[in-house]
């Protein structure tokens, strides 16, 4: 996962995906409060790589704009996603030949 607040990078403690995501935001840590002062309704622009299936030529990602609606002390945020957008990114399979659809 990756997280951009004010065009920067955002540094993660760790992946959220393996911690706390659901369908109506998420909660990650920040490595070592790295980004400073993040205010309440900071707006973060989010791409969340979904499980890709084994052989597929694609891969999708949920890219989401968020905006933070808590903070716990300075490296923990509560955000709560604004959109969703899902974007499927085309690459070559790998496999000599074509599976049938």
């Amino acid at each position: 996962m990756t997280a951009r607040w004010n065009g920067q990078a955002v540094l993660l403690e760790r992946d959220p995906a393996l911690e706390n995501i659901s369908a109506g935001g998420l909660y990650f840590r920040l490595l070592n409060g790295a980004t400073g002062p993040m205010p309440a309704d900071a707006e973060l622009e989010i791409t969340i790589p979904l499980v890709e299936p084994t052989f597929r030529p694609a891969r999708v990602y949920a890219r989401c704009r968020a905006r933070v609606v808590r903070r716990d002390a300075l490296v923990g945020i509560a955000a709560e996603f604004d959109e969703v957008e899902f974007v499927r990114e085309e690459r070559p399979s790998g496999l000599p030949v074509p599976f049938p659809a």
